[in-house]
């Protein structure tokens, strides 16, 4: 991907699956597939809808590296 602003143009490789090196700066790349587990709860009182969800990986994002992916939200809503 090239981006050109005011005249300078740069090079973006934005390929997160490859091992890079940037100097001395070693990139380890990520795996393409992962798994996990999702937990889900919701309370309604009334119109007002309360709920969150948990997400979690079971698979190491990196080779080198502990961690994985996972991810928490909060979820509020109101019927009409």
């Amino acid at each position: 991907m090239s981006a050109s602003e005011d005249g300078i143009t740069s090079s973006i490789d934005w390929n997160t699956f490859d091992d890079k090196e940037i100097g001395s700066f070693e990139i380890r790349s990520m795996k393409r597939f992962d798994a996990g587990l999702n937990f889900e709860a919701g309370l309604e009182f009334g119109k007002l809808l309360v709920g969150g969800s948990l997400e979690l990986g079971l698979l190491k994002v990196q080779e080198n590296y502990k961690a994985y992916n996972s991810n928490f939200s909060l979820n509020v809503g109101y019927k009409f």
